[in-house]
């Protein structure tokens, strides 16, 4: 009788906790929540740009920055990690933009139409959607996602 009692009131003692629980990186669920949270809530930003002898693809996902140089499949991204601050810039900058609007914005200039300028297409992915802006001239940005833009490829320069 001892040892069922025994047993039971370690039951109750173990079940009953409110400890907060670790999984196996060692975090709280609750830790794992909040970034799995802000992890869909920070935009997702993919520029690529191309012509006969030019190609790059810049995707920015929460401060890891993958710069493709290469066409085909083979070409490995170049990983960049962002500072803080090169991440709140973009942020700051991405607040600034309607992103209703983006689908409609105009390109400044038309060099792309004759080999004088790449062609370019910029994309935010959101939680609440994608918006993808018209093909642009590489170099040449909408004024309205132009620092943004100019951003990732400058980030993608220093590689």
């Amino acid at each position: 009788m001892r040892l069922v009692t025994l047993l039971a009131s370690v039951i109750i003692t173990c079940t009953g906790c409110n400890c907060t629980k670790k999984n196996i990186a060692g975090s709280t669920e609750k830790e794992t929540e909040l970034t799995m949270k802000q992890e869909q809530q920070n935009p997702v930003f993919e520029y690529d740009a191309s012509s006969r002898g030019f190609y790059r693809k810049i995707v920015l996902d929460n401060k890891e920055l993958r710069v493709t140089s290469k066409r085909d499949d083979m070409g490995e991204p170049t990983v960049i990690k962002l500072s803080d601050q090169e991440w709140n810039a973009i942020l700051a900058n991405f607040k600034k933009v309607d992103l209703k609007a983006v689908p409609e914005l105009k390109a400044p200039t038309e060099k792309r139409f004759y080999d004088g300028a790449a062609m370019a297409n910029f994309t935010i992915q959101t939680k609440d959607g994608t918006y993808t802006a018209p093909t642009f001239d590489h170099g040449f940005p909408p004024a309205a996602i132009e620092k943004i833009v100019n951003k990732l490829n400058e980030l993608a320069d220093k590689k």
